[in-house]
């Protein structure tokens, strides 16, 4: 849900956007070329853009994992490349969620090194820095941002 919004589909039936204000629909080409489905959805706090991760664990049949986010505006219903996508890392160990509805914050782990990745509309591309994290014994990879004002 994005405001008035709503994006449905899965891997037979495709990507969905409805406008629940007027009942119209529109089927959305699949932007990414990586194989696998939607993978995650997080929608900025102002509702104007979607971040969907298309993920596959197997790229190319090999045993790289790879993840591809792409920005959906729905007034427009236009895709956005995020830049340096797509990204191998560790599927079961990545995840990204909207801070303060204008920052994209994607905590990923890759085969070097666990990283945070931020980026603004606008940017060119991702800023990152790596973060030593405690060992992870569950099988979530869901996070929490949280900044202290």
């Amino acid at each position: 849900m994005a405001g008035r919004f709503a994006l449905t589909g899965g891997m037979k039936s495709g990507l969905a956007l409805s406008d629940l204000r007027t009942g119209r629909r529109w089927r959305l080409g699949r932007p990414s070329r990586v194989g696998g489905g939607v993978d995650q959805a997080a929608v900025a706090a102002d509702g104007k853009l979607i971040a969907l991760s298309f993920s596959d664990p197997t790229w190319q049949g090999g045993g790289t994992q790879v993840t591809d986010v792409w920005l959906l505006n729905p007034l427009t219903r236009r895709f956005q490349h995020l830049p340096d996508m797509p990204a191998a890392v560790s599927l079961k160990f990545t995840s990204f969620a909207w801070a303060s509805g204008k920052e994209l914050v994607m905590l990923a782990e890759t085969a070097q090194h666990d990283v945070v990745a931020t980026w603004r509309p606008g940017q060119r591309q991702l800023q990152l820095r790596r973060v030593r994290l405690p060992e992870r014994n569950s099988g979530s990879d869901s996070f929490v941002v949280w900044s202290a004002r």
